[in-house]
């Protein structure tokens, strides 16, 4: 039932039940009585994140979903290690003056070291979102922040310049989404589509223009084994009179952190003349999975099949260049988030690959 599925995923219950009984007064009519069972709203959470590109790192996070009764949620968090630093605060109003009007905002420091340079960020941002149709969402943000490219390795000061610069852009974001249940999906869609604009006019330094697509699909199959699809692609360019795309706003592709497993971090990503992995103008992945709920809420086993690329110009985009991968894994929900576990083959690498990833957050 629709208005079921829609209560549980606001996230403040544990379990919602409709219980359908004859109208006394009219045998046509039903009466519908909702059972809920309250879940917990607030966290506390302590522990490590883990992947392959920033190794180990333990964080602090506080996160309610309902302050005050009144449906707002917000989180303060720190995450700390030796490739990453990253600490934010973040207040989301879901019903704005009582309308189906969405405001969020979140101000945060960040830090990421990627071995041939490090990229500092301190900046924040502000959405505006407003319900268009049943299942139909469109937001606007605007996001402001400021961003330090240090530590450049000599393999990459060909392409990467250290520098310090103001970036700030507008989005426009339309998402529409008919999952039945957002930790466990089984069935129906979730497609997005975002554009972005950045530039002088907006009082940046760096001019370009951004556009990515999302689709995911959900299809139940026997028992409660679920199909699943899902594909990515992105478009960056610059815009006169920036000279090129920033590194920090291209593709990379490869990996678990950057899409498809079996390979390493970046693997499948464009390289200059000096075998330094610079990124793309241009990306696509996709992943096909056939999944079953082993343990319900907690343990979730699977088998996929990755595949993707990022092409450096459109000149270079060429779907036979995809690489792709096929292996077996397992999700495990922790009180510290989602832990997972993969065991993938790259057939342009010919071996297979073990890849652990514990996440801060949604999964």
């Amino acid at each position: 039932m629709l208005s079921q599925r829609q209560i549980y995923n606001l996230g403040y219950f544990e379990d919602v039940q409709v219980l359908p009984s004859p109208n006394k007064d009219n045998e046509n009519v039903l009466d519908l009585t909702i059972v809920i069972k309250e879940g917990r709203t607030g966290s506390i959470n302590f522990g490590g994140t883990y992947s392959a590109y920033s190794g180990l790192a333990m964080f602090l996070k506080y996160n309610e979903k309902n302050i005050m009764g009144r449906g707002y949620s917000g989180h303060i968090q720190a995450e700390l290690g030796k490739k990453v630093h990253n600490y934010q605060i973040g207040f989301t109003n879901p019903f704005l003056f009582d309308t189906p009007t969405y405001l969020s905002f979140n101000i945060y420091n960040k830090y990421n070291d990627y071995e041939d340079y490090k990229i500092y960020r301190n900046g924040g941002n502000i959405t505006f979102g407003r319900k268009l149709a049943l299942f139909t969402t469109g937001y606007v943000s605007y996001k402001l922040e400021k961003v330090k490219v240090g530590d450049v390795s000599e393999q990459a000061q060909y392409d990467i310049e250290e520098k310090t610069e103001l970036r700030s852009s507008m989005s426009l974001t339309f998402v529409r989404d008919t999952i039945d249940n957002k930790m466990e999906p089984s069935r129906g869609t979730k497609n997005s589509f975002t554009a972005e604009l950045g530039g002088t006019f907006l009082g940046g330094d760096v001019d370009y223009q951004k556009y990515e697509a999302s689709t995911n699909w959900f299809f139940p199959s026997f028992w409660k084994f679920v199909f699943s699809t899902y594909m990515k692609a992105g478009i960056v360019e610059r815009i006169s009179p920036t000279k090129e795309v920033p590194v920090y706003e291209r593709f990379f592709v490869g990996g678990t952190t950057y899409g498809v497993r079996g390979y390493d971090d970046k693997e499948l990503s464009p390289r200059d003349e000096n075998g330094y992995y610079a990124g793309g103008n241009y990306y696509f992945t996709a992943s096909l999975a056939y999944k079953a709920p082993l343990v319900e809420r907690t343990l979730t086993a699977y088998a996929f099949w990755d595949m993707g690329r990022a092409w450096r110009s459109l000149g270079d985009f060429n779907l036979q260049d995809l690489r792709d991968s096929v292996g077996i894994g397992v999700k495990i929900m922790t009180p510290m988030g989602p832990l997972t576990l993969d065991y993938a083959y790259g057939f342009a690498k010919k071996s297979w690959k073990l890849e652990f990833n514990m996440f801060n957050g949604t999964f």
